[in-house]
C-alpha cells in the first residue's frame, strides 16, 4: 500500500517531510557526479521503500480516541470467547500460563501479524495463543477516520490462561521507541 504522495493538512508530517526530502534528492542528483548520483539513488530507493510500507499505529490503554478503545474491546471479546471455548490442552490436560503478544490488525480487520514478545515458557501454549488470536479475526473494517490515521493498528496484549477465568487479555502501553 502506498502512502500519500503530496502534503496536506490532513496527512502525517512524516509523509510530507519524506516527499520534500525526495524532491531535494532528485534535484541534487541531477547536478552530482557519478558516485554521488549512485548514493542519492540509494537514498531515493530507501525513501520510496519507506513510503510503500503500511502505516502502523501502536495503541495502548492511554489512547484517548474512543473509536480505538471500542475496536479493541470488540477484538478482545472475540479473542477471549474463542480462547475460552477452545482452551489449549496437551495430552488432554489444560495448559496454564501467561504470555505477551503484539497483535497487528489491517484495515479490513484481518490479523496481519501476531508477534511473541514474552513467552509463557511453554512453546505449545505460545503457539496455541497465536492460533487463537488469528482464528478470532476478522474484527471488522476500520472506519474512514481510522483509515486516515493508519493502515494497521497494533496492540501489546497479555494473554493469561487460567483454570478460574479461562482466557483473559490485558492491553498494555506500547514501548515508546517501537519502530
Amino acid at each position: 500500500r502506498r502512502r500519500h504522495t503530496r502534503c496536506s493538512r490532513d496527512w502525517s508530517s512524516d509523509v510530507c517531510s519524506s516527499d520534500l526530502l525526495l524532491a531535494q534528492v532528485r534535484k541534487e542528483a541531477a547536478r552530482a557526479s557519478e558516485p554521488m548520483q549512485q548514493a542519492l539513488a540509494e537514498i531515493e530507493r530507501r525513501i520510496q521503500e519507506e513510503n510503500a510500507r503500511p502505516r502502523t499505529r501502536y495503541l495502548g490503554p492511554s489512547t484517548r480516541e474512543v473509536v480505538y478503545a471500542e475496536y479493541y474491546d470488540r477484538m478482545r471479546h472475540q479473542i477471549e470467547a474463542l480462547g475460552t471455548r477452545h482452551f489449549p490442552t496437551r495430552q488432554g490436560k489444560p495448559l496454564y500460563g501467561a504470555l505477551t503478544l503484539i497483535l497487528t490488525v489491517d484495515d479490513r480487520g484481518r490479523m496481519a501479524t501476531t508477534e511473541l514478545v514474552q513467552s509463557s515458557g511453554h512453546a505449545e501454549l505460545d503457539r496455541r495463543a497465536r492460533a487463537i488470536a488469528n482464528g478470532a479475526a476478522p474484527f471488522g473494517a476500520f472506519t474512514p477516520a481510522m483509515k486516515r490515521q493508519a493502515d494497521q493498528l497494533a496492540w501489546v496484549v497479555r494473554f493469561t490462561f487460567s483454570a478460574e477465568s479461562g482466557l483473559q487479555t490485558q492491553w498494555f502501553e506500547p514501548a515508546p521507541t517501537r519502530p
